[in-house]
C-alpha cells in the first residue's frame, strides 16, 4: 500500500493537535527543529506542513516571534469569478447582508468624488456584514450607498438576501446600463476588522462597484474582503 507523503501526515497530525487544544489558539508552536524531533521527520517536512496550515488560516508566522496558532478550524475561502451581471446576481443571491447601520447623508467634498456622485446629492448608507447563506462566519464588510430617491425599495429587515440593484431596476423601470468596478489592496482598520472577525492591520481586497442606470449612478457598493478568505478571479477570452 502506498503511504501518503510525510508532509501530508505531519499536516494532519498538527491539525489534529490544534483541533484538540494541544496547541490552543494564541499559543506558539514549538520550533521547527523541536517538531521535527518529536515527529521523527526532517525540518523541511515540518516547514512544508506549517506552510500548508498557514494557507488554511490555522497558523501565522512572524519573524523573531515564531509560529502562532490563529484558528482551531480551517477558514473557508470564497472564490468568485464575475464576468456578467448574472454573476453578480448569483453572488448576491448566495449571501445575506446583516444590517449594522442605516443613515442618510449629503455627498460632499472628496467623498462625493470618491463615490463618483454629484455634489450635494442625498444618499442612504447601509453598513453591513456579509455572510454566505450556509456559514456563520462573516467574509466581508459591505458599505452600500443608494440614491435617496430610491431608498424606499430597501427592505426594513435587518437581514437582506439578494442583490439590491434589481430592486432599483424594478422601481425605476430602467435596467442597469453599466457597472464600473475598481479593485485595490487595503489594510484593515480596527473597526472593520472587529466587525468581520479579522486582525487589525491585516491585508484585504476592496472591491468598489458603481451601478449606472441610464446615465446616473444610483448605487455604489464597497466590499472589504480579508485576504485570507477571498479570491477574486477574472477570465479573459482571446478571440
Amino acid at each position: 500500500m502506498r503511504l501518503p507523503p510525510l508532509h501530508a501526515r505531519v499536516t494532519r497530525d498538527l491539525t489534529a493537535a490544534i483541533n484538540e487544544g494541544v496547541y490552543p489558539v494564541g499559543s506558539l508552536l514549538p520550533t521547527e527543529n523541536e517538531l521535527a524531533i518529536r515527529l521523527g521527520v526532517s525540518r523541511q517536512t515540518v516547514r512544508r506542513a506549517i506552510d500548508a496550515l498557514k494557507q488554511k488560516g490555522l497558523l501565522y508566522s512572524q519573524r523573531g516571534v515564531g509560529t502562532r496558532v490563529e484558528n482551531d478550524r480551517v477558514l473557508r475561502r470564497f472564490s468568485y469569478s464575475t464576468q456578467s451581471v448574472n454573476d453578480l446576481f448569483n453572488l448576491a443571491a448566495g449571501t445575506r447582508l446583516q444590517l449594522v447601520s442605516r443613515t442618510s447623508f449629503l455627498a460632499e467634498g472628496s467623498f462625493a468624488r470618491t463615490l463618483g456622485v454629484p455634489l450635494g446629492s442625498r444618499w442612504l448608507h447601509l453598513g453591513c456584514v456579509r455572510y454566505a447563506l450556509d456559514d456563520d462566519r462573516p467574509f466581508c464588510w459591505t458599505d452600500v450607498y443608494i440614491d435617496a430617491r430610491f431608498q424606499d425599495v430597501i427592505p426594513a429587515q435587518s437581514n437582506i438576501v439578494g442583490p439590491l440593484f434589481t430592486l432599483i431596476e424594478a422601481r425605476t423601470g430602467q435596467a442597469i446600463s453599466q457597472i464600473q468596478q475598481q479593485v485595490r489592496a487595503v489594510v484593515l482598520n480596527k473597526a472593520t476588522a472587529d466587525r468581520i472577525e479579522a486582525d487589525t492591520g491585516s491585508l484585504a481586497l476592496e472591491v468598489a462597484r458603481r451601478y449606472v442606470f441610464g446615465t446616473e449612478v444610483c448605487e455604489v457598493s464597497i466590499n472589504t474582503l480579508p485576504a485570507d478568505r477571498f479570491t477574486y478571479s477574472v477570465d479573459i477570452s482571446i478571440q
